[in-house]
């Protein structure tokens, strides 16, 4: 058992005076430019796979950041662009209207053209017509829809305005036949359309008539689709 114990504690020496030699030849070797170089070269391939994979997640989020904060900048833009509008273009939503009236206020009361055109009150009154007409079996047609002249287009941020002198000839039809009452007119009228901007389209929100130019019988009433 002494023996053994011995041989144990020997074998513990050894080993430590072999670890105390090759700590002391390394550190002597570490001061060698070559094997120092071979180390940090370790110690580099060692980190690039974090270190290296983390600078360059780094910088795609700060690219990335960078370009998020670029997008809201040119979504404003855009939307100013959107919110534009010209006079011309007002006049080209009214006469859209006016040339819509025939689909929207007879067969088949197309509901989303009115939608397409109109918004809020303008839309609302309108809207309610379509469904007095369907339930009543009533419609117009239209022999005559002009713009004869216009002023005073104001635009400002998301609303505006413009005031349009108007020229219909109309005919209300009830059961296939034209009504003898002021619906069935030849009929010219200044009237003010105040406009808004929704979702970057421009809609009619309201109207009011300003004056009653000129107003007659329809001479050219007819109740043919």
């Amino acid at each position: 058992m002494d023996q053994d114990k011995i041989k144990r504690q020997n074998l513990i020496s050894i080993g430590s005076i072999i670890t105390g030699i090759i700590m002391i030849i390394f550190i002597l070797n570490f001061n060698n430019p070559n094997l120092r170089g071979q180390f940090s070269s370790i110690f580099s391939n060692f980190g690039s796979d974090s270190g290296g994979s983390s600078t360059q997640n780094r910088s795609s989020d700060s690219s990335s950041s960078s370009e998020e904060d670029s997008r809201p900048q040119n979504g404003q833009i855009s939307q100013q662009e959107k919110s534009s509008l010209s006079d011309q273009e007002a006049v080209a939503l009214i006469e859209r209207w006016q040339n819509s009236k025939q689909q929207i206020f007879a067969p088949p009361y197309n509901r989303r053209l009115a939608s397409r055109i109109l918004t809020g009150e303008a839309y609302t009154d309108n809207s309610g017509a379509i469904d007095w007409l369907e339930d009543n079996g009533g419609y117009y047609t239209y022999n005559l829809t002009s713009i004869e002249d216009t002023s005073n287009f104001y635009q400002n941020g998301n609303s505006g305005h413009i005031e349009v002198v108007v020229r219909e000839q109309r005919t209300l039809c009830m059961n296939g036949r034209p009504s003898q009452d002021d619906n069935t007119i030849d009929d010219k009228r200044l009237v003010r359309y105040n406009l808004r901007n929704e979702r970057g389209e421009w809609r009619i929100s309201s109207y009011d008539t300003q004056n009653v130019i000129n107003q007659r019988s329809n001479p050219n009433k007819s109740c043919e689709l």
